[in-house]
């Protein structure tokens, strides 16, 4: 919702800011829940190594239930629905702007709900990083219930369990391949920019990178570092594809 590109595309359906101004007051007292998440989300890694042959066994009995479009679907509605108004609750509460909730396409091609939210260069470093910070936190969050659920209902509710393995495995996957990333226009790289206090700095990366290849002179400091992340970056938006191609196939 950062992007007014994408903003400018999107499907809208209804103004979000009412809807986040009244639930705020009622779920501010949840941010003291991140004291205690890293340790939620620990113990939810230790029993998915404790358990992995199980995690893989029931991963496999979910492929062969669901097909992709389920997989989205369900995504849509629990990650992707939950992340934007984590955003948008926090964007409330620092004095931003949020526009109307609406659908967009991701990559061009995959559904995501999106929130525009504006009037950030008025916030503090400080509530930058927040801003980027509390969707990441929602997405351990949603992994570490998953995994608990999935443990706790195996046994019992089979329909729950296989929610619970499958919002995990979700989460994972995006936090590993896109919210969770550097590398990818996500909430990471905000945060990293924000946490850097430099807002282009992709831009600055790239021109590093083509100043390196040319043989360019850049006024930059730390040019290395910055043409070695613009590498990586050009690397990994490859395996994306890659990626996708083989989630396809």
């Amino acid at each position: 919702g950062l992007d007014p590109r994408n903003s400018k595309l999107l499907v809208k359906f209804f103004p979000l800011r009412p809807v986040v101004a009244v639930l705020l007051p009622i779920v501010e007292p949840l941010k003291y829940g991140v004291y205690l998440l890293p340790l939620v989300a620990l113990a939810a890694i230790m029993l998915l190594i404790r358990h992995s042959g199980l995690v893989w066994e029931d991963l496999q009995t979910l492929r062969e239930a669901t097909v992709l479009v389920e997989h989205a679907l369900f995504s849509l509605l629990t990650i992707n629905l939950s992340v934007t108004l984590t955003q948008a609750l926090v964007a409330q509460k620092f004095r931003a702007s949020v526009g109307d909730l609406g659908i967009g396409l991701r990559f061009g091609f995959f559904p995501r709900f999106m929130a525009p939210i504006g009037h950030t260069k008025q916030l503090s470093r400080r509530e930058r990083m927040w801003l980027q910070a509390g969707p990441l936190l929602m997405r351990v969050t949603l992994f570490s219930i998953g995994v608990l659920t999935w443990y706790n209902a195996r046994d019992s509710l089979p329909f729950l369990s296989r929610a619970g393995i499958g919002l995990a495995f979700i989460c994972s996957v995006n936090l590993i391949v896109e919210g969770g990333n550097p590398l990818v226009k996500g909430n990471s790289y905000h945060l990293l920019a924000a946490f850097m206090n430099e807002p282009y700095l992709r831009g600055k990366a790239y021109k590093a990178f083509m100043d390196r290849i040319t043989g360019g002179a850049t006024t930059e400091s730390g040019q290395n570092l910055l043409a070695t992340y613009a590498l990586a970056s050009f690397v990994y938006a490859y395996l994306v594809v890659l990626l996708i191609v083989a989630i396809v196939g």
